[in-house]
């Protein structure tokens, strides 16, 4: 057989071969990426149980192996699942995506983000618990954690961050710390954070936060 008749009979099989591989990831990427672009509008709007439904979509479409566009996705919905009151999820949920880098990781942006929407998952996590039960044997330790995680993102931020994002990280690192030294009176006296009531309505009457009390 001569070699341009068996190239003409192996190209079906190589297109074939690409379409069921590379292709087919190639076109799931780009389904899921329309979805998330709706998903980040609905998100701007504040539309965040909109948002949340749409990354879950998302999620579906995308491939199973291409993991840099479902670990954009998770972490996309984690966000918007603190929003919603569903920090103490977020939490969890980010936690095993950081644990997946052990086999693959993440970019250093990526990483940044991840690590800055699983403290603020801890710090309303602890709020809530907080606001639940004062007894710093159930949310002291998400309150440590939260803390001491913006403070190693702060310390990153100050020697090679933005002047936005050191800003934005000492302020959540001064919220965690209040956190942790405020009296109860203090506490009961205070407005409450948005986010934290938010979590502890949607978590406390079906003792979802009754799971937290340990550290993840």
């Amino acid at each position: 057989m001569k070699k341009s008749e068996l190239l003409w009979i192996l190209f079906p099989l190589l297109a074939l071969m690409f379409h069921f591989s590379v292709g087919e990831k190639l076109q799931l990427a780009e389904n899921a990426a329309a979805v998330e672009t709706n998903g980040h509008i609905a998100e701007a709007d504040g539309r965040f149980a909109k948002a949340e439904a749409l990354y879950v979509k998302a999620l579906r479409v995308a491939h199973p192996a291409d993991f840099p566009l479902r670990a954009r996705l998770e972490i996309a919905k984690a966000r918007v699942d603190i929003h919603t009151g569903d920090a103490p999820a977020a939490a969890d949920q980010l936690e095993r995506l950081l644990a997946k880098q052990s086999s693959r990781s993440l970019p250093k942006a990526l990483q940044t983000e991840t690590q800055t929407i699983r403290a603020t998952a801890l710090y309303y996590t602890a709020f809530a618990l907080r606001l639940l039960d004062p007894n710093p044997e159930r949310w002291a330790t998400k309150a440590e954690e939260a803390r001491t995680t913006f403070l190693a993102l702060h310390q990153n931020a100050i020697e090679h961050g933005s002047p936005e994002a050191v800003a934005r990280l000492e302020r959540a690192l001064e919220a965690a710390s209040k956190l942790l030294h405020y009296r109860d009176t203090e506490i009961a006296g205070m407005r409450r954070p948005p986010l934290a009531q938010a979590t502890l309505e949607r978590n406390a009457p079906a003792r979802k936060l009754e799971s937290a009390e340990e550290a993840p």
